[in-house]
């Protein structure tokens, strides 16, 4: 696990939030939670008139999505590079906004995401 993510477990300890003990889906009414958290930093985001409370709202952001991470006990960073590793086998898009799309040549990252998954439930 990385260091942020650990720190955030550090806090859920204190503050007795969940840790998950293996990894596991949330149910739907821990996902409703977790989603009006997340709203509430997008939402921040978007009002957001400076550059430190822009820079604050998304790392409030990233605080909530590694705490939902710990809930679930998946770790950040070996899932943050299967799914890197399937964006870079996104073709580049033509339209004003650059948006990378899915080509044939796209890699999903499922099945190594799944893998990852059973490996640590086999731990």
């Amino acid at each position: 696990m990385n260091k942020q993510w650990e720190m955030v477990k550090e806090f859920h300890l204190k503050y007795s939030h969940e840790i998950g003990k293996i990894p596991k889906k949330l149910t739907d009414k821990q996902v409703d939670i977790r989603y009006e958290y997340l709203q509430e930093e997008l939402d921040e985001f978007m009002a957001a008139e400076t550059l430190v409370e822009q820079y604050d709202a998304l790392l409030d952001l990233g605080y909530f999505l590694l705490g939902t991470l710990v809930m679930m006990n998946l770790p950040f960073d070996e899932g943050f590079k299967i799914v890197h590793e399937a964006n870079m086998t996104k073709k580049p898009n033509k339209d004003k906004h650059k948006k990378v799309e899915k080509g044939d040549e796209f890699l999903k990252p499922e099945e190594k995401l799944q893998e990852l998954i059973d490996g640590l439930i086999k731990q």
